[in-house]
């Protein structure tokens, strides 16, 4: 099997980053700032035997777009899209004959205007799948985040808000970032993918595909 490994090693807890970008651990006062941003950041780790032969796709669905192309309907190619944004630019490096490994890093989050009175929410799922046209093999990571800004009540009633935003199955999946910012993310990690091109049709079919 050519593709040996795509995997997210770790989730790190969410942050905060301010408008330049810069991280900004959870609890610093942000009086300073006129907004903000919060979410994960996770680290794609991808490994090959024949990187000359591979195709990556990173698909993505969010109901709050970044660009004009997403859509909460349905999954597009980040990288057929944006394929020379940083993210990518380990893989693109990578690019030549024979093993090659490449880290991928997101952080995707959420933006937050400075004293916002009302809720914010925003949720993200991110598939990032790696085919082999040689061997036909195939493997793939499936993200799901989801953000709630709620600055009205405590830490049950964020739940409960976010139950009825339809985030399901709470349990160990969910994390409260820090005062007001509640984060939960769920993992579908380094799976095999037996027939990659049904899995590619599916995925920018518009056909549901959910890990609740």
């Amino acid at each position: 099997m050519n593709v040996k490994k795509v995997e997210i090693p770790e989730l790190v807890q969410a942050g905060m980053r301010g408008n330049d970008a810069q991280l900004i651990p959870g609890g610093v006062n942000l009086e300073w700032t006129e907004a903000y941003f919060f979410g994960h950041t996770f680290t794609v780790q991808i490994e090959v035997d024949d990187i000359a032969h591979c195709r990556l796709y990173w698909a993505e669905k969010t109901n709050v777009p970044i660009i004009d192309q997403q859509n909460s309907n349905y999954f597009v190619d980040m990288y057929k899209l944006k394929g020379d944004q940083k993210l990518f630019q380990s893989w693109n490096k990578a690019k030549g004959e024979g093993a090659r490994v490449a880290t991928l890093t997101d952080i995707p989050a959420m933006f937050v205007p400075k004293n916002y009175l009302g809720d914010k929410y925003r949720w993200l799922d991110i598939v990032v799948l790696v085919h082999n046209t040689t061997d036909n093999s195939a493997r793939k990571v499936h993200f799901r985040q989801d953000l709630l800004y709620w600055p009205n009540g405590d830490e049950s009633q964020a739940k409960k808000r976010l139950v009825e935003l339809d985030v399901t199955n709470l349990g160990n999946n969910y994390i409260q970032a820090n005062t007001n910012h509640y984060v939960y993310q769920i993992l579908a990690n380094d799976e095999v993918v037996t027939d990659p091109a049904g899995e590619l049709e599916q995925l920018f079919s518009g056909t549901p595909t959910s890990l609740y």
